[in-house]
């Protein structure tokens, strides 16, 4: 009797652990995407058994030929899926990279995630671009995340290292900002010291010619600002501008040279309405449809006046011809020979004036000190112009002053504003930034493309005030 009560009791014991055990296994099944129920039936064996096996107290351990392996830390098998163990146990709260066999993979929660294609960021803040669960270190280029976003992928990685523009595999050119591409952004893009035009975030290789950005007009081809450029510049449209540094002077007046020939610029842009003489540089020069005919020696006759050109320049001697007949181009007050046919300035400093000759019949007479000018007629003599304007003009201003370089305000020299010394003449900060030389901001001074010490962009308001 006690022999059969052995044998009962013993098998109830055997049965309570066996349920306990496969409680324990569905417990933590919860782990895994597959359920490794294989396990109670590797027991049976478990001195030959090698891999995940869960024991009775629902850990996860790795077993080589029976015996557990504590030293074991990495990738292991467990059916058809892959798990990670850190000293021989499995570890559901390892999130990363993992190299196995050749191969860099992707663990998140313990286990190998071969059901993930994309973007996916790991354990070292970085992001990477996996093909089911594995790095693709083979991928270079673009590849497009879950939500539409454009990263551009180096070996496998996104380089959220880079801004600026990168070629991709298709041939373009796009606009990254932190690995990104930026499709959000159109207009102009600094790289490696050139500047670009983008359009939704791609090089814009259709922008030639002269082109509107921010406020300003730029010379680019392909795409690419043309910062090397100062000169004469003929857009798509047949019409030529003249460019420094790749932008478009409107502010610019005067000549330049092109080919060997002088053109007549007007507000940046050639003006080939101009037909006579064309004063520059304090010398006129004769200029038909905006070229200067460097070509054409001989007379040249305007409003009454009789001039002699030489290689399109006004003749520079001491003799002028008037009407046909050479005489002395003398001042009407001193005598003195002026130069250069009928526009050079003639200086007598001892009495406190200039005598010039404009391209007309008048001959001006200026003050040194006041600056005012009237026709020769309006004094007599050397004497008339002295007693009548020079000695009251002389005591007014008999000491030395400084004008500001924008609002022309006159400062007793010693007493002007420290501005003025720091900035270049300018009396305050309002005269600084209405000059538009200057970055209303942080008062450094304007690039083409605005501001580099605080990055101020000047809008179309601004330029247009300018």
């Amino acid at each position: 009797m006690k022999n059969q009560f052995k044998k009962i009791a013993f098998i109830v014991a055997v049965f309570s652990q066996v349920v306990c055990c496969s409680l324990a296994i569905t417990a933590n099944d919860a782990v895994f995407t597959q359920e490794p129920q294989a396990a109670v039936k590797e027991m049976a064996s478990e001195s030959q058994y090698t891999g995940l096996r869960q024991d009775e107290d629902g850990v996860w351990r790795y077993y080589s030929n029976g015996v557990f392996d504590g030293t074991k830390t990495g990738v292991v098998m467990y059916g058809d899926a892959w798990f990670y163990v850190t000293n021989g146990v499995l570890d559901p709260s390892f999130v990363g990279l993992v190299a196995y066999n050749g191969g860099v993979f992707y663990v998140n929660a313990g286990q190998v995630r071969t059901d993930i294609t994309g973007l996916v960021i790991s354990s070292d803040g970085n992001w990477y671009y996996l093909s089911s669960g594995q790095v693709r270190t083979d991928v270079n280029g673009l590849v497009m995340d879950k939500d539409g976003q454009w990263y551009y992928v180096n070996a496998g990685r996104v380089r959220t290292d880079i801004t600026g523009l990168v070629q991709n595999v298709d041939g373009k050119w796009y606009y990254l900002s932190s690995g990104r591409v930026r499709t959000d952004h159109s207009g102009r893009v600094w790289y490696n010291n050139n500047c670009y035009i983008v359009k939704n975030g791609v090089l814009d290789t259709s922008a030639n010619g002269i082109i509107f950005d921010d406020g300003y007009y730029y010379y680019a081809s392909y795409g690419q600002i043309q910062l090397g450029i100062t000169g004469l510049v003929q857009n798509v449209d047949g019409q030529w501008y003249y460019v420094s540094s790749g932008q478009v002077r409107r502010d610019y007046n005067g000549l330049t040279l092109y080919n060997n020939h002088w053109f007549v610029i007007k507000a940046g842009k050639l003006h080939t309405g101009f037909n006579g003489l064309y004063s520059y540089n304090e010398q006129l020069f004769l200029v038909n449809d905006g070229t200067m005919r460097t070509d054409y020696t001989g007379y040249y006759k305007l409003d009454g006046i009789t001039y002699y050109i030489v290689s399109g320049q006004i003749y520079s001697s001491d003799t002028v011809l008037n009407f046909g007949s050479v005489a002395k181009n003398t001042c009407p007050i001193c005598g003195d020979p002026l130069r250069n046919g009928q526009i050079d300035i003639h200086t007598f400093t001892g009495s406190g004036y200039q005598v010039y000759n404009v391209p007309t019949d008048s001959v001006y007479v200026e003050c040194n000190i006041c600056k005012q000018a009237w026709p020769i007629n309006k004094f007599a003599d050397t004497f008339d112009f002295s007693f009548n304007h020079a000695i009251q003009c002389n005591n007014e201003y008999n000491k030395s002053y400084i004008s500001c370089r924008y609002c022309k305000r006159d400062f007793e020299e010693g007493t002007e504003p420290e501005i003025m010394k720091e900035s270049g003449g300018y009396c305050s900060k309002e005269c600084m930034i209405d000059s538009g030389a200057f970055c209303p901001v942080c008062l450094k001074e304007l690039y083409i493309d605005g501001c580099h010490n605080c990055g101020y962009k000047p809008s179309v308001k601004d330029s247009n005030a300018q």
